[in-house]
């Protein structure tokens, strides 16, 4: 992973920049790539610029690979696109695997009849902590990290890469934004009626896949559910400069 973020990083005279965003609790390096056109390599250049930050991290959970390997590709297509028309606009800054520790260590998947290998990385990190949990106490070095880069960075989307083993239902991908009472209702409404529907219709019209907002079936299956909206969760913290409010947008991949 991080010969490929290098030279995604060098390709097309340089348009990236890797660098070491934080290290996880075992002190594991966790690179962070920085696409930009001209490139940038500090939040004060990035400012000066102009441009709006996208933040995107995947694997978050060590199990949840989907994430790092999309996030991974999305990168390779913006620094080898020829005329890089996200990069006139913006600057996006990806961390594809945020805790390296678990997953290198592996556990056999939960939930039934998972289309996916036998074993896969396990969910907490080094200190047994599940980090889309500590987005409040900031327990963990990892999510600090996540917190320092978001007040330095100042990132206008906040894109959380995920892999579920839920319900069998006919979506190929699943999403969801914000939610928590704290939000500004103006941001909670435009991500949830107007963002990512149209999203979702762009999807199907390019590819024929279908997508819906995250959850899963009751156990009586007569109800859709999902997450609550407490703050310790990424999607509704805010960890992000709560006086900014980012883009808080959790795209799941399913399996």
């Amino acid at each position: 992973m991080l010969a490929f973020l290098r030279a995604t990083g060098q390709a097309r005279s340089q348009r990236g920049t890797t660098r070491r965003t934080r290290t996880s609790f075992e002190g594991r390096k966790i690179p962070l790539l920085i696409l930009a056109d001209p490139p940038v390599a500090t939040p004060e250049e990035a400012a000066k610029s102009g441009k709006l930050v996208v933040f995107a991290q995947g694997n978050i959970h060590a199990g949840e690979v989907d994430g790092k390997e999309a996030l991974m590709m999305l990168a390779r297509e913006i620094a080898l696109t020829e005329d890089r028309p996200l990069l006139k606009h913006l600057i996006f800054a990806v961390v594809p695997m945020s805790i390296p520790t678990a997953t290198r260590s592996s556990r056999r998947p939960i939930g039934p009849a998972k289309n996916g290998p036998p074993e896969v990385g396990k969910r907490a990190n080094a200190q047994g902590f599940d980090l889309n949990r500590d987005f409040v106490k900031l327990e963990s070095p990892e999510m600090r990290a996540v917190v320092r880069f978001c007040n330095k960075w100042d990132p206008a989307v906040f894109i959380d890469a995920h892999t579920t083993n839920g319900s069998r239902h006919r979506y190929t991908l699943t999403y969801d934004g914000p939610r928590m009472a704290a939000m500004p209702d103006r941001l909670v409404s435009y991500v949830r009626d107007t963002m990512l529907p149209e999203v979702g219709k762009r999807l199907e019209k390019k590819t024929g896949f279908l997508s819906f907002f995250y959850g899963n079936f009751s156990r009586d299956r007569k109800k859709w559910e999902s997450y609550g909206a407490t703050p310790r969760y990424g999607i509704n913290t805010s960890a992000c400069a709560a006086h900014r409010h980012p883009l808080r947008v959790v795209l799941v991949r399913l399996l």
